[in-house]
């Protein structure tokens, strides 16, 4: 179950995140104004929130309705 938990957190934080990785790592090769520096912490901190939220959400779901973390775990895998 934490397994399902942590699968639906990063999910949530991808489809939630703003930019690739590539773009984050060319803008710290840069100096950045501390207004954006403080606009993206607020992003990854509400980035984890959601991912906790989603875990939570999951596991929730997976206690409700019999055999949906096993369903979860396959729509999962099929998507990346």
């Amino acid at each position: 179950m934490v397994g399902i938990a942590f699968g639906v957190g990063v999910t949530l934080a991808l489809m939630t995140s703003r930019g690739g990785s590539a773009y984050r790592y060319s803008q710290a090769e840069t100096p950045v104004p501390q207004g954006q520096k403080v606009g993206e912490t607020f992003r990854h901190v509400t980035d984890a929130l959601i991912g906790i939220a989603g875990a939570r959400l999951s596991g929730f779901l997976d206690e409700l309705i019999p055999g949906f973390g096993e369903e979860y775990r396959k729509a999962q895998s099929k998507a990346f």
